[in-house]
């Protein structure tokens, strides 16, 4: 995990640096997500952090990369007859996106769709009659999309959006989805 936030960081960094005077803009986003497991009983959520990097082509299309991580994970807990599982799921997304913004004017509403790879890892801690075990197990990396909507105010550079991202494994669908607010610190 330490290597991802890592990972986060210089890809943050090095994007600042790369697009100063590049017309490339720059935003830092987090919100709320939560999952959409397929076959689950509960659901959990947690914060998201990233990066997006996006060069507007055309008046109403952006394209960009983004970079999303979760802090903390996806956290479930069972318990039964004396035996306490915890997992916690982390699945981070480096991915592409498209915006298309309707209208112009200080509030633009856009459409967002994207591809992505999602990778992460389980972290699973089983306790009995006070004894513990954990285990952190891989997660398959795929391939994912994602689509959403969001609106931005142009004049603050503040935006906020909803997104669905559809990941399917051949063990399990890992389905998201996030209310995000971004902030574009360079545009």
């Amino acid at each position: 995990m330490k290597v991802k936030v890592t990972a986060i960081l210089m890809i943050a960094l090095f994007a600042v640096s790369a697009s100063a005077g590049t017309g490339l803009k720059l935003s830092a986003v987090t919100g709320y997500s939560m999952t959409a497991f397929e076959d689950q009983d509960d659901a959990a959520g947690t914060l998201p952090i990233g990066v997006q990097v996006g060069k507007q082509l055309k008046p109403a299309l952006e394209v960009g990369v983004e970079v999303i991580f979760p802090l903390g994970g996806y956290t479930f807990e069972a318990e039964e007859m004396g035996l306490k599982l915890t997992s916690t799921f982390n699945q981070s997304l480096i991915g592409a996106y498209g915006k298309y913004s309707f209208g112009e004017g200080r509030l633009k509403p856009y459409a967002k769709a994207g591809v992505g790879y999602y990778s992460g890892n389980a972290d699973l801690e089983l306790e009995v009659l006070g004894e513990s075990a954990s285990e952190e197990v891989e997660i398959e990396s795929a391939v994912g999309f994602s689509v959403g909507v969001g609106v931005a105010c142009s004049k603050s550079g503040l935006f906020g959006e909803f997104v669905y991202n559809l990941v399917t494994r051949e063990d399990m669908g890992m389905n998201t989805w996030a209310v995000l607010i971004g902030y574009q610190i360079l545009k």
